[in-house]
């Protein structure tokens, strides 16, 4: 397991740093830089927070589903790593740990406000049920190739294989 574990934190890590990255810095960034309509850059930055929040929805979903897939994870296991990654969220106070905290959990909770404003998805708790519920539920996904290879280039890898 340690192998997969390590691989698979890894994995995780970069995924979510590299959106955050994107959705807090480099995203607005660019919408300052091209569009100087103050009106026109909110509803740019509305539009992205809809765009993003999907994204990390669809990447939480993706993670789940290589936890139990790619790397061959268990439930206890995949959870664990989950809890243990995004532990630090759960500590909102704690100075190193606050800009992470915050910017994830809008990541998490700030798309659904726009729909509904009187709930408020970006608390740390509620953002990290949503985000353990999708990863969860990724676990039932598999993806499948699907064979292009015609009949008559199916007969001829089958024979290759015959003659290793």
């Amino acid at each position: 397991m340690y192998g997969n574990a390590k691989s698979y934190i890894i994995e995780m890590g970069i995924v979510i740093v590299l959106i955050l990255l994107i959705s807090q810095w480099f995203i607005p960034f660019l919408i300052w830089l091209w569009f100087s309509s103050s009106d026109f850059a909110a509803t740019m930055l509305e539009w992205f927070t809809l765009v993003t929040g999907v994204c990390t929805y669809l990447i939480y979903l993706g993670l789940g589903s290589s936890a139990k897939q790619l790397y061959r994870l268990s439930t206890g296991q995949a959870l664990f790593l989950f809890c243990s990654f995004h532990f630090p969220v759960l500590l909102p106070n704690i100075t190193p740990f606050s800009f992470f905290s915050d910017a994830w959990c809008t990541l998490i909770g700030e798309w659904p406000k726009l729909f509904y404003p009187h709930i408020s998805t970006t608390e740390p708790p509620l953002a990290f049920l949503i985000a353990s519920l999708l990863f969860l539920s990724g676990r039932t996904f598999k993806l499948k190739e699907e064979d292009t290879a015609k009949p008559h280039q199916r007969k001829k890898i089958q024979q290759q294989n015959v003659f290793k």
